[in-house]
């Protein structure tokens, strides 16, 4: 799991090439998100299907345009906004996300279940630099529609504090509001590593050897698990 600490760019592309081949699209409009009926535990179970080659699942891509006003301002406050939240919660570093942040990039993932077209989400994968440094960067992907946050990686220049990840998994998923099984091959606490959705979910909480990285990791593809 040592990608999670690469430089940002190169940990982007990293990111990306967990989600499968995808199809990019550029929008120019400010995107309209419409309500899905899905609970956090089946979007999540959708992702990843999706992510383990379901034939069922599809997921278009939408690059933001960088530089556009309509739509960016409100993404990146919810994005802030749910990240405090999380903070308050324990679940991120009290760092100043309010200081100079710049964000960097901006996609809009549809998640379809084309045997069931109801079942659909949307995400957004962001990413932005904070601090006067302008060397703290933050990965987020928030679910489009309720903002909750699924997964963040976090870069500073200073040592964050050790965290209990055992306590971290604890109150995430109390946050996101599903839990995890009681017993599946991919439950593992001694490596932070926890299931949902019967082992259909996999997430990892981390904490970088030089405690300048932390992060809530959802893993999607099964052949990581085998080569840790």
């Amino acid at each position: 799991m040592a990608s999670v600490f690469l430089p940002p760019a190169v940990s982007q592309l990293k990111d990306r090439s967990l989600f499968g081949k995808i199809n990019t699209q550029f929008i120019d409009e400010k995107t309209v998100v419409s309500a899905s009926s899905m609970n956090v535990e089946d979007k999540l179970i959708l992702i990843s299907s999706y992510n383990r080659d379901a034939e069922n699942v599809i997921m278009v891509n939408q690059q933001q345009n960088l530089g556009l006003q309509s739509g960016e301002q409100d993404v990146a406050l919810s994005a802030v906004k749910e990240l405090e939240n999380m903070r308050e919660k324990g679940l991120f570093p009290d760092i100043p996300l309010d200081n100079g942040s710049k964000f960097l990039d901006y996609t809009l993932m549809t998640y379809t279940d084309i045997s069931k077209p109801g079942n659909s989400c949307r995400i957004w994968s962001l990413s932005f630099s904070f601090g006067s440094s302008g060397k703290n960067v933050c990965n987020v992907l928030m679910d489009a529609e309720t903002h909750m946050i699924y997964q963040f990686y976090v870069w500073t220049d200073e040592s964050l504090p050790v965290y209990d990840l055992k306590a971290v998994a604890s109150k995430f998923v109390q946050y996101i509001g599903i839990q995890w099984d009681e017993k599946s091959p991919y439950t593992q606490s001694e490596m932070n590593l926890y299931s949902a959705g019967n082992g259909e979910i996999l997430y990892q909480f981390f904490q970088a050897k030089d405690n300048q990285g932390f992060g809530i990791q959802m893993i999607t593809n099964k052949k990581i698990i085998d080569k840790m």
